[in-house]
């Protein structure tokens, strides 16, 4: 990774924190919740267009699916 892609990943981290933080009560059965995910993920995504930003927001959201389904009693 170049030192520009480093900051990149610096400087956009906070917003995948905040997504994190606004979307961690999401529950399985809210859809308009998971709808909001995907477009903030696909905001945050487009402005930096980097490989290893995108699997950043594909792990958070991955937490966020594994947090939402343990609180729902889903395996």
């Amino acid at each position: 990774m170049t030192y520009q892609e480093k900051m990149l990943l610096w400087k956009q981290y906070p917003q995948v924190w905040e997504m994190f933080v606004e979307f961690n009560d999401i529950t399985q059965e809210d859809g308009d919740a998971w709808k909001r995910l995907v477009d903030r993920a696909d905001q945050i995504n487009d402005a930096y267009r980097l490989p290893v930003v995108k699997q950043l927001l594909i792990e958070t959201v991955g937490q966020l699916e594994k947090i939402s389904r343990k609180r729902g009693g889903y395996k």
